[in-house]
């Protein structure tokens, strides 16, 4: 079943069909919030934005119109939420951290491990405080479109998102990874 059927089958009262859908996006959604927050927030925090976005979602289902695809509607959602947050969180506290650090850079890690960018004298931890460093250093613009396409958002659904042409995202890629290149580059020249 495609997204449209699911959607129309929920507000027909199947609430499995919104499970499916649910299911299908839970992790890149999760991810894309994580990755966007890294460093500022913790798993408590996340949680509670996730929650709010899918409630969201949910209040406004019926509203959601076919000619989006429902992926980037989503992280549109998603991101109106981020920024919100943001906000606020600014608000409250000016010139100290968002909200306690936790484990927010564990998949990370996990690129890290797995990582030919780095050479022996390079630890995991080192390349993963360094990657995190150099992602939150970019413009907004940047890191969003890099951090959806790590969680292989289409380059049309990215554009949809941002409100910009494809040709404009897939720009914003190729400038993010060579700025993050060259953030990464001057990192290790300083070690």
């Amino acid at each position: 079943m495609n997204e449209t059927e699911l959607i129309e089958r929920y507000l027909n009262g199947d609430t499995e069909a919104f499970s499916v859908l649910y299911e299908q996006y839970r992790k890149p959604l999760y991810s894309y919030i994580t990755r966007s927050l890294s460093g500022s927030c913790g798993t408590a925090a996340i949680d509670d934005i996730f929650q709010k976005i899918w409630l969201k979602v949910v209040d406004n289902l019926d509203k959601y119109r076919n000619q989006d695809k429902f992926a980037a509607w989503l992280f549109r959602i998603a991101r109106n939420m981020i920024i919100d947050y943001v906000r606020q969180a600014k608000i409250r506290s000016v010139n100290t951290p968002l909200l306690p650090e936790d484990d927010c850079g564990s998949e990370l890690e996990m690129i890290a491990d797995n990582s030919s960018c780095g050479d022996a004298l390079l630890s995991n931890a080192e390349f993963t405080e360094a990657f995190e460093c150099a992602v939150q250093e970019i413009s907004p613009e940047l890191r969003e479109v890099f951090l959806m396409r790590m969680d292989d958002i289409s380059f049309k659904e990215i554009a949809e998102v941002q409100n910009c042409s494809i040709n404009t995202a897939l720009a914003r890629m190729q400038y993010a990874i060579k700025n993050l290149s060259k953030k990464l580059g001057v990192w290790k020249k300083q070690r």
